[in-house]
């Protein structure tokens, strides 16, 4: 097997990856919904992409997501009042 970084194909019994393989997503809570527009803001001003912009999701969450300079999307939310 090739080391880590080594592109270098297919291992044994593997076929080559696809552009989405391995991808991961993360979600990070913040301490309230006002925390979320002010980071995503901070986001944005940093030039990361905003996918969605801040909204009361009816799930009870207030819930944005920006795309690092990698193509990860990094999920912001902070709970509603309950």
């Amino acid at each position: 097997m090739g080391n880590a970084g080594d592109d270098s194909g297919p291992r044994p019994g593997m076929g080559r990856p696809t552009q989405q393989a391995g991808r991961a997503g993360f979600a990070l809570q913040a301490a309230s919904p006002a925390e979320v527009d002010a980071a995503v803001q901070r986001a944005q001003d940093a030039g990361y992409s905003v996918k969605t912009q801040p909204w009361d999701a009816f799930w009870g969450q207030r819930y944005a997501t920006v795309t690092g300079p990698d193509g990860v999307n990094v999920d912001v939310f902070a709970w509603l009042d309950r």
